[in-house]
């Protein structure tokens, strides 16, 4: 497998591991920028440009829970292709 390739691999995972993560931290961001708050226990409403995105924050802003998902997984998943591309580097080299 390509140097090129094993990077990109590693990249996808990195993404998945955090895109939750990542969408929640956006999701506080624009509601901060505009002045809103995401509350846990009901949607607040929150215009942008004339448009009520209330219920995109608080979606966004629950997606940090998969967070506790998408981190351990990609981790084992990362480890995983490590072990997969050392063992196939190590049996190449053998022959």
């Amino acid at each position: 497998m390509s140097p090129k390739r094993s990077h990109l691999i590693y990249a996808l995972l990195v993404l998945f591991s955090l895109a939750p993560l990542i969408l929640t931290l956006l999701s506080l961001g624009i509601a901060q920028l505009n002045g809103c708050s995401v509350s846990a226990n009901q949607m607040q409403p929150c215009p942008v440009f004339g448009q009520d995105i209330g219920s995109l924050l608080l979606l966004g802003a629950f997606l940090g829970a998969l967070t506790a998902f998408t981190l351990p997984t990609g981790l084992i998943a990362m480890l995983a292709f490590k072990i997969y591309t050392t063992v196939k580097n190590k049996s190449a080299t053998l022959k």
